[in-house]
Parts: C-alpha cells; structure tokens; sequence
C-alpha cells in the first residue's frame, strides 16, 4: 500500500510537471519544415534565375550567367521560408512621436504556422514565374491557447522595366476556412526567413545612430522619435520615469529604411511601409517579419551587384531615387545659426562677418515667434513671420540677399492652437485647418492634440492622406514660408501619426511611415510653386524614395555631448549608415540641440555644451557634410555659442575654410551620386570589403575615394587613431607623413584646427587641388589654432 501510494504522488507530480510545460512553451513545435514533391527546375526571369533543388528543398535566387559569386539569396534547407502568427499589436506610441517595438511576436504562445509546402510552380514565359502552396501549424501536443488558421500563398518573381539589377518578388497569403483566432490577437505577421553566412556582416537600415554593423541585431522598422539619450545611462532612465519612451534607445531612429546589403553584396529591401523587423540574431539565418494586419501582400526585392557600390548604384536607380547636387551658394561658406530677433541676429551675424567668417547663410530658427517652456525656448509653429520679434522681415531677408548672404528657416506640419502675444495673430493656422477639417483625428474621432517636449507645448497634425490639406499646405509654404526672397528651410518632424489615429483616407498603420515622405513631396511641390532659384530644404526624417524627393538629409536633434549613444559620435554613425541606402548628402547641427540645463544639472546631469565641444563638432562637419551649419540648441543662452568671443569666432573661421577648401572636390561627388548613388561620406568597407578589421570601424570615414578622416570624438583629447587598409599610400595634408596602408592603426596628432585628414597618393586631380587648398591654409594666423587646447 505504501509504494501504490508513493507511486501514486509521482505519478501525480509527473502529469503536473508535463502540464505545466506544455502551457508554459509554445503550443507547437518551432522548428519548420519545408515539403514538395516538384522536381529541379532552374527557370530564368529575364537576367536572373530562380532554381528549385529538390534533394535539399532549397531555393535560390542567382544571375542568369550562373556566377557563383553572385549567388543572391538562398532558403535554409528543408525549412519554410515563409510563415504566418499572430501576437498583440507590436507597435506602441509611449509619449507623443515615441513608438516603441513591444516584441510580442516573441512571446510563447503566439499561434504560428510552421509547414510549408510547395505545391505548384507556373512560368510565365522569362519575364515571371509563380509559386504556389500552402503554411500550416505543427501538429498540437495539447489543445492550443489559439488556434492558427491554415493559409494559401503565391510567391511571384519579376523584374521591372528600368530597373537594372533588381529582382522583385511579391508574397501573398490568404487563410483556408474559417479563423478562430482570439480577437485579442489582433496582428498578424508575415515571416520571411533564408540563410546567410556565419561571418556575414550587415550593413544599412537607414539612420542607425548607434551601430554600423547590424550582425546579431533585431532593427525595427519604424519611424519615430530617436529619444533623448537612447539607452545613456542614468539620463534615459530618468527621462522615461517621467514620460515613457521619451529616451529612446538604441534602435529608435527617425528614418528607419528597411534595406541592407551584406559584407557579401548581398541586399534585400522590403518595399512597404508597413511596420517591420530585420531579426539577425541567428548566426545563419536571417528573419524579416511584416505586418500584415492591414493587407495580406507584401513586397521584397533582391539586389544584384559584385561590390557594395555596385549595390548602391543599382538599389538608388531602382528603388530610393538619387539626390542632385546642391547649389553652390549652400557649399560656400557657413550656414550660421541665429535666433532672437532682428536686431540680437544682425549684432552677431556682423561679429562674424568682422572676424572674417565666411558665411553664405543665415538659418533663423525663431523667425515665426517663440515659447518658453521647461524644454527651453521653442518656436511657435504658426508659419507666419513674427514682425515683432523681426520687424521688416521681408525688407531684412533682402537686405542680406543684397550682401550675397541667403536666408534659411523652419517649419513642420505641426500647428499650435493658440498663438503667443509676439505672434502675429493675424493667420491662425491651427483655426483655418480645424474649421476646413484638415487635421488628424484621434481615435475617438476629435482633433488630435499632441505635445512636444513638456505637456504645455499642444499642437495639431495635418492630415496628409488629404489632398485639400495637401494642397493648402503646398500653398502656405510656397507664400508664406517661401516669401520675402527666404531661400529654404529646415523640414522638421513627421514621425507622429499614431496608429489609432483616423485620417481621410487609407490606413493610419500603413501612413505612419509614410508621413514623412509625403511630406518631402509637398515641399518640393511647394518650393517649385514658389519659383524659388536654387532652393534649399532638408529633412530629418523620411522613408524609402525620400532620397528622390529631398534635396538633403540632416541627423536630427543630437545630445549636446561625445558619446556613441546620443551625441557627436552618433550622428557621424548615422551618415555613414544613411549613405547605404541612398541618403548619400547628409549633415547634422554642428554643436548638437539638446541641452539640458534647468533641472538634471543640479543632480550633476545637466547637458551643456562646451567650446571644445562646439570647436570639435563643427571641424567633424567641415569635414563630412555637404553643408556646414550650425545650431544654437534649444537653451542658447546658457551653451557655447560660434559667436561668444573671439576664440569661438577664430574656430568657426577655421572650420568654414577647411569646408570651403574641399567645395569643388565635393561637387564631383555629388555629380557622382546623383549619377551612381555612391554617398558622399563613405564607411571603408565600401571600398575595403575584404578587410575584415573595417566592419568594427566607427570613427573614421572616407570622403568620396581620395580621403580618409577621423574627427577628435573624445573630450580633452589632441590625437585620434586612424586604421589603414591594405592597398593604397596617404599623405597627412598637415605635415605631408606618408602612410602606406597596410592594415594597421596609426596614432595621428589632431589638435583643433588640423583635425586627421589624409588623401590618397593616387587621387583624383580634384581631390589633390582639395588637398592643396588645405595645405594652403596652414599659412597665416589659422596656425596658432593647431597649437590650442580649448579647455572648458
């Protein structure tokens, strides 16, 4: 009796261990499988071919010519390459413009298809070819939570007339019989999953602020706010305490582009605006995931190209667009940043000018009025000049114009519901788009009212599925913020369309990363309406094409400080991960935009920014962007500024002419990009793609071919190190050193004003005028800065 019954009890704790765990994994089974019963075949879509092997149930995707090195994507063998499940929504708004990937795909339980089977392959002579069959769950061990319905799915590949190198395929799915999913599981996602090599790097994804290579990362897809701080510690921490998502992490980013291409020329890009993910945490295989929740379609596309650059020429003339050279105005001296009113901006434009600052532009930020708040001083978004705060505005903008100075300011497709008592009220934006009902919804179907930054600063969105409120907002800019002779601006925001929101027409979930694009396109209509000459706009924030619609890119609002996370470092990541695909002309604020002051200085968390800061930033930007342009942060008056005193002047003067001395080697690269896509700031593996030792490089870039640079990132520091590839010699333009590469890291003084700049032994003859013009300026008074340490 007394072993019937111990038997008995362990019999029980057994049946209850098994329960638990069958509830506590996934219903069923997570390994996939891939069946069929079709044969060989190797069928040709024009200049590619598409080959089913049927001993290893692979298929692969190739040239035509049946080159192995261009081998361009490949199914794990016997496994789906395709699969549906179904999880709770997987994007979350936190605060206003902070939409966060929740994960919940990842979560046991989720109700997935695991079997594929291939069940029909149909050609459609050499221009298309269709494959057909069906996904379905894995055979249950227990009852499952949720059911998963069966699906049918067609798989076409095509090419596009026009577009060289690039094989599309479109992906289908439709269930079989009747659902009986939760209603609580109200996503659904397509998975898209195939192999790659174990030491595959991947590279791109459009502005990624922390890492360049992606290898062992899950990259989110969706536009947003990049956060303040984004995983800074404890500052990102604090920030979320008060309003969730606000700091970021290392993921969130404005312009997210769902492309890469890999250390192999491999490249795929996704060719929707729907939510996403690029899950590389296996070490061989890679994962996208698509939300599919709003259509059951979803587009990729594969890249064919025997070097990176080769990749990028084919993806921009196929997919992004190119962007065209800027004007030359805008490359020809210092676009200085200054606020405060008419006669604060005139004092410090001619404290420049008199410290002979090359200056092409000024960039007035404020020009429609400011707020104050505890974020600091903002603009009002009422896009209107503010005559009190610049009276004679028009008379002041042509006054400069006159002196061979252009004027730049802001504006966004946001509008304050109230205006300040500096504000000329006689234009309520706000009033007239709400009255004509041209404004975002909530879900609740009433005016969407965010904020940004503090609570105080309320703001409704234009509704951009519209064509009436597209249409006013082509017009208000073209008048309004074109007039008086303004030669462009700065295109904030777009990332802020929730996903709940109501809008005229579409799907808010599918708009959400469009927004931004849409955007672009009504400023280029508004700036060719206005007949402006050789305008001048740039944006933060966009998707796919944008990079056809944009005339220049910019990284957003940076931390005031050096870190990789959220400051100097980042934005210089960010440009070289942009420049993958597509964005090729890109710049940030040289000195940064967010402080923070009042409050977190008295913990000793305060951000301010200081000269060596300032100095160090604007010497990367004279090296790296198209533009150099300055921003006096959203607390100027409390943070360095170029104009402060004549040490700041006698920086931003040496900055500019360094800038200056590279312009025309500049404008043959951007011919080139707009002829190939090639970036302007290139990272080393676009031209070293076998050094292994490039893909860990963060620090350094090349401009165009013939340069190599390195920007001082790291307070107090009068040196940086530089790595040199095998297989070219450069020359130090300061002290003419010679260096011949060969995969070694050398240690290269760079005190301020001879920031680390070497040119290729063998350059182009415009890159050896760019090198003489910087030699040229280690003559004079400039000098004496390279023996400075700025100390703060």
């Amino acid at each position: 009796v007394k072993r019937a019954a111990e038997m008995s009890v362990k019999s029980v704790i057994l049946c209850v261990t098994v329960l638990s765990l069958a509830l506590s994994a996934p219903a069923r089974s997570t390994k996939s499988s891939l069946t069929s019963s079709i044969p060989n075949f190797r069928h040709r879509v024009d200049g590619f071919e598409v080959v089913w092997d049927a001993s290893t149930a692979v298929l692969s995707l190739h040239v035509a010519e049946g080159d192995a090195a261009l081998a361009l994507w490949a199914t794990i063998p016997a496994t789906a390459f395709l699969s549906m499940h179904r999880s709770k929504p997987d994007v979350r708004m936190e605060a206003a413009g902070n939409f966060r990937d929740q994960k919940q795909w990842q979560k046991s339980g989720n109700p997935k298809t695991t079997a594929q089977t291939l069940d029909s392959v149909t050609p459609f002579g050499n221009t298309s070819l269709l494959l057909s069959g069906t996904l379905k769950p894995a055979p249950h061990i227990l009852p499952p939570i949720h059911s998963t319905p069966k699906y049918a799915y067609n798989v076409t590949f095509f090419t596009v007339p026009m577009e060289s190198g690039t094989l599309r395929f479109n992906v289908s799915v439709q269930p079989l019989g009747a659902s009986t999913a939760s209603s609580s599981l109200d996503s659904e996602f397509l998975e898209l999953t195939y192999a790659c090599d174990a030491d595959e790097q991947f590279l791109g994804f459009g502005e990624q602020y922390t890492f360049i290579n992606h290898k062992g990362r899950r990259i989110p897809i969706v536009n947003a706010e990049q956060g303040i701080g984004r995983g800074l510690e404890p500052l990102t921490d604090i920030l979320n305490t008060f309003a969730a998502g606000v700091g970021g992490d290392r993921y969130t980013t404005y312009l997210p582009i769902p492309h890469y291409i890999s250390s192999r020329s491999r490249s795929l890009f996704l060719d929707s605006t729907a939510f996403a993910v690029f899950d590389l945490t296996a070490a061989t295989a890679v994962q996208v995931q698509v939300d599919t929740t709003v259509g059951r379609q979803v587009a990729f596309g594969v890249v064919a190209g025997r070097t990176p650059l080769e990749v990028i020429e084919k993806y921009t003339g196929a997919v992004s667009g190119r962007m065209k050279p800027l004007p030359r105005w805008a490359t020809g001296g210092l676009i200085v940043g200054l606020e405060g009113g008419r006669a604060v901006v005139e004092a410090n434009l001619e404290k420049l000018l008199n410290a002979s600052v090359p200056i092409s532009a000024v960039w007035i930020q404020d020009w429609s009025g400011i707020t104050t708040n505890g974020f600091g001083t903002r603009v009002y978004w009422n896009w209107a000049a503010d005559e009190a705060q610049y009276p004679g505005w028009a008379d002041m903008v042509q006054s400069l114009a006159k002196r061979g100075i252009q004027t730049l300011i802001y504006t966004n497709p946001f509008f304050c519901p109230t205006l300040t008592p500096t504000c000329n009220a006689s234009c309520n934006q706000f009033t007239e788009l709400k009255d004509r009902d041209l404004l975002v919804r909530d879900s609740k179907g009433d005016i969407l009212m965010e904020h940004s930054g503090t609570a105080d600063m309320q703001f409704g969105m234009l509704d951009v599925s519209n064509p009436e409120a597209a249409e006013w907002m082509v017009d208000m800019v073209s008048t309004s913020v074109l007039g008086a002779g303004v030669k462009g601006f700065m295109a904030d925001f777009g990332e802020y369309l929730p996903y709940d929101s109501k809008i005229k027409t579409g799907n808010p979930q599918l708009l959400h990363n469009r927004y931004p694009h849409l955007m672009a396109e009504i400023y280029q209509r508004a700036a060719v309406k206005a007949g402006t000459a050789e305008p001048l706009w740039f944006v933060r924030s966009g998707s796919q094409r944008t990079p056809g619609v944009a005339p220049l890119f910019w990284m957003g609002d940076q931390l005031v400080s050096w870190d990789t996370l959220d400051g100097m470092a980042s934005a210089l990541t960010a440009q070289l991960s942009a420049g993958l695909s597509g964005m090729a002309l890109s710049h940030s604020d040289a000195g940064g935009f967010t402080m923070i002051h009042d409050g977190l200085d008295k913990l000793k968390l305060g951000y301010t920014r200081t000269p060596e800061l300032l100095a160090r930033w604007v010497e990367m930007c004279a090296m790296s962007d198209p533009i150099l342009r300055t921003h006096p942060g959203n607390q100027p008056t409390k943070n360095a500024q170029v104009y402060d005193d004549d040490r700041s002047m006698a920086h931003v003067a040496r900055g500019a002419r360094i800038h200056l001395a590279l312009q025309d080697y500049r404008e043959t690269l951007m011919e080139e990009a707009y002829n190939t896509g090639a970036p302007l700031v290139r990272h080393l593996f676009l031209h070293y793609q076998e050094d292994l030792m490039v893909y860990q490089l963060q620090g350094q870039f090349m401009l165009g071919r013939d340069f190599m640079m390195a920007p001082v990132l790291k307070k107090g520091k009068a040196s940086v190190e530089l790595y040199f590839p095998f297989g070219d010699t450069w020359i130090h333009v300061w002290s003419d050193r010679v260096v011949v590469g060969n995969g070694t890291t050398v240690l290269v003084q760079a005190p301020i004003g001879q920031p680390a700049i070497f040119y290729r032994q063998n350059c182009s003859q415009s890159a050896l005028q760019a090198a003489k013009n910087l030699q040229s300026l280690i003559e004079g008074s400039d000098l004496s800065l390279a023996n400075e340490e700025v100390r703060d």
